[in-house]
């Protein structure tokens, strides 16, 4: 969420931690593993889809549009790399932090 938020200069993402604001519209233990939005009108995107919503919005991501919307690659391998690299955030972020110091 940290990497997603660098590039919201304009900020238009509100990230919520759900562990300090609790909500009672997705389990739990769904939020421990992936990202979850929610837009001014209420609407829910998981996973890859939110993902996906955001990049076409956010400025600084529109150099990886092309890439969220190819046809197959959105719609059938696009949720596979979401899914992997969400199960191996903290390796991610641990390896980066590593790469940095």
């Amino acid at each position: 969420m940290a990497w997603l938020l660098t590039f919201d200069g304009l900020n238009q993402i509100r990230a919520i931690d759900f562990r300090m604001q609790k909500t009672t519209i997705f389990d739990n233990e769904k939020l421990e593993k992936s990202i979850y939005l929610i837009n001014q009108n209420g609407y829910q995107r998981p996973e890859f889809s939110a993902y996906k919503h955001l990049v076409l919005r956010v400025l600084g991501l529109w150099w990886i549009v092309p890439l969220f919307n190819v046809p197959y690659l959105s719609q059938k391998i696009g949720p596979i790399i979401y899914q992997k690299v969400a199960d191996n955030r903290y390796a991610i972020s641990k390896y980066m932090l590593q790469k940095i110091s």
